[in-house]
């Protein structure tokens, strides 16, 4: 994950085109509050944003957390 957070621009390509994991989940959240006003990163999916977060990440509040 360190290697990630390091990089000036970070592309997720096919983001969530399989479900993510609790732990996955986790670590997206953790690698977003890392980057945010640090770094780059952009989401690549074939789904439409409104439902990449609570569709593919559950519904969860950690959903909640991740959604920008």
């Amino acid at each position: 994950m360190k290697q990630f957070q390091k990089l000036p621009l970070v592309i997720p390509d096919e983001f969530l085109l399989i479900p993510a994991s609790d732990q996955e989940q986790r670590n997206l959240l953790e690698l977003v509050k890392y980057r945010c006003g640090q770094a780059s990163t952009f989401f690549c999916s074939q789904f439409m944003p409104e439902s990449w977060w609570h569709g593919k990440l559950g519904g969860s509040a950690l959903a909640d957390s991740i959604h920008p």
